[in-house]
């Protein structure tokens, strides 16, 4: 027995095909499978293969596919031996599309490898413009809104951000398994927001969308939150801050990026009638 499977392997081994393995490891933005890239031309990465030792990427090629299987943007063979942050140089990439792509490249010998698999990045919010809510200053560190979705939905995303930290939830579950968002930045010049793929915490009918904002690096506490939500018969709508949502009081009664929290768990947010008027920011 010993013998027979020391042929097969053997077998195996023999028949192997030589020369380029297809890429792996794609990235966009060092990231896998990205949700909400705000780069206008974002960097791709890949990671080579090869049967052969001291092999080598003479040229590469990209690929990219639109959502719904469109051909977007072929890069042709580019001769380049760079396989990390390559930037894109297609048509303008639009906010909030999804595409695919794929890259193989040529060894020192001119053989070219297989296509790697498909990898896929999802645009964010590309400029100032397209936020159409308005950040909230809450005297309380709760606020909400409820809405209602008229349909069944293909998909949702949520863009969030905050002067400060802060928990989003939806329908009363917390969206994201992060602590401490947004990343900091000086926020009299820069925000930095989080994008969150909802369609399976939303469902058609009412709805509640709610943040709560902690003070962090900064006071007053302020948030922004937009919802943007596409139904399967191709209608759109959004939900987005304004003076429409209301405001309460939350558990965390005090917080400070120095000293920690004061949390009361004896406050039941979502339970609690007593919901206030919210002001917004110009």
């Amino acid at each position: 027995s010993i013998v027979l499977i020391a042929s097969s392997v053997l077998g195996l081994t023999c028949t192997a095909a030589a020369g380029p393995l297809a890429p792996v490891g794609l990235r966009v933005e060092h990231l896998r499978n990205p949700v909400g890239i705000d780069v206008v031309k974002p960097r791709f990465s890949w990671e080579l293969q090869h049967t052969a030792r001291g092999q080598a990427q003479t040229a590469y090629q990209i690929t990219m596919v639109r959502e719904g299987g469109a051909a977007f943007w072929d890069s042709g063979r580019i001769a380049s031996p760079q396989s990390a942050l390559v930037e894109y140089a297609g048509p303008a990439l639009e906010s909030g599309h999804s595409y695919s792509w794929q890259v193989r490249y040529w060894d020192r010998d001119g053989q070219a490898s297989p296509v790697s698999e498909k990898a896929s990045l999802e645009m964010g919010l590309l400029s100032a413009s397209e936020w159409k809510g308005q950040w909230l200053s809450p005297g309380n560190n709760v606020v909400r809104r409820e809405f209602t979705v008229p349909a069944a939905l293909r998909r949702a995303r949520a863009y969030v951000a905050a002067a400060g930290y802060y928990e989003f939830f939806l329908n009363g579950n917390k969206i994201g398994n992060r602590f401490l968002d947004p990343g900091y930045t000086a926020y009299s010049k820069r925000v930095l927001y989080v994008t969150y793929d909802v369609t399976n915490s939303i469902h058609p009918g009412p709805n509640t969308v709610a943040l709560q904002l902690g003070e962090g690096r900064f006071s007053p506490r302020l948030g922004i939150v937009q919802l943007n939500i596409e139904m399967e018969d191709g209608k759109t709508m959004s939900v987005v801050t304004d003076d429409s949502w209301s405001m309460h009081p939350g558990p965390i009664v005090a917080d400070s990026v120095y000293n920690g929290e004061t949390y009361d768990a004896r406050i039941d947010t979502f339970g609690n009638s007593g919901w206030q008027p919210v002001k917004t920011v110009p």
